[in-house]
């Protein structure tokens, strides 16, 4: 169920997303702390997570990705 949408009330809504808190980048790609701790980790619906992500493009217009290998790319 999306943290959020439970938040206000709607039970109906799936997280189909788990959104860090604090957003992962090449230097702390490997801080557990950052990228396991479930203090860091939203399950969200896809609408949540696409907000919450709206907001990041004015902070950085690069994207990052990781590839299969584990290493982190830039979209």
């Amino acid at each position: 169920m999306c943290e959020r949408c439970r938040k206000r009330g709607l039970i109906v809504t799936d997280g189909l997303e788990v959104h860090h808190k604090v957003r992962i980048t090449p230097q702390n790609i490997h801080d557990a702390h950052i990228t396991l701790d479930f203090a860091n980790l939203e399950l969200l619906c896809r609408e949540h997570h696409l907000e919450e992500h709206r907001h990041d493009q004015g902070r950085d217009a690069r994207r990052w990705a990781v590839d299969e290998f584990g290493q982190i790319v830039a979209r």
